[in-house]
């Protein structure tokens, strides 16, 4: 069994790079693929899943089109990531071999994207001091597009909070803001703060983790 979690949308040449698995392990071994999904970022409009970190952004019907046939293939964590199971002798390059010529390619326009992101800012809590829940890609984009396009808004996020050790007591890149453990959150927070919570999976156990530990009143929101 061959894994790849998180790994082929930040590879350049996708079909070549499984040439190259194909051609490394057994031909009768099966490969698991998980990947962001390409249309819960369109259907949510979330500017900041479109990252540098990703050279590759995969639809349901362009991920399958890597193999003749697969075994399974779905969608989970609420429609925001997929997975594909298929063998690797079933490896196909009838959708790659001649992209360029056979498909057309088309401009993606950012600004339904912006707009959205534009909104959603307009409708946080006019809170003092803001939180934001989540140091990885979403909240390291989110507070890149909140300085440049809001940068009174940014001016009020105060903190990071995060679960992972190695990412605390350091800084946001670009826009440095520091990183706390959620312990160091709770005695910082101060009545009527603002969370913005980056990934809506996690909200309500954010919600209730905040509700049992908070000393002061705390409002709670997602991006």
């Amino acid at each position: 069994m061959v894994v790849l979690r998180h790994t082929l949308e930040h590879i350049q040449s996708p079909h070549k790079f499984l040439s190259l698995l194909q051609s490394v392990f057994n031909e009768d071994a099966t490969i698991f693929i998980e990947v962001p999904r390409y249309e819960w970022t369109e259907q949510n409009k979330l500017i900041f899943d479109l990252t540098y970190e990703h050279v590759n952004y995969f639809s349901e019907k362009s991920l399958s089109s890597l193999f003749i046939t697969t075994i399974d293939q779905n969608n989970f964590f609420d429609g925001q990531y997929q997975y594909c199971l298929a063998k690797l002798n079933s490896l196909s390059d009838k959708e790659w071999r001649h992209f360029d010529e056979k498909h057309k390619w088309e401009d993606l326009s950012l600004a339904p994207y912006l707009d959205e992101f534009k909104l959603k800012v307009q409708n946080l809590h006019d809170g003092s001091r803001y939180w934001v829940w989540g140091g990885a890609t979403k909240g390291v984009l989110f507070l890149k597009h909140l300085a440049d396009i809001y940068p009174d808004v940014f001016r009020k996020v105060v903190g990071v909070v995060d679960i992972n050790e190695k990412k605390q007591g350091l800084f946001t890149p670009n826009t440095g803001i520091m990183i706390v453990s959620p312990r160091d959150f709770f005695k910082s927070a101060t009545k009527n703060d603002t969370v913005i919570v980056m990934n809506p999976n996690y909200l309500n156990e954010i919600r209730k983790e905040i509700e049992n530990n908070a000393k002061h009143p705390i409002k709670v929101t997602q991006f």
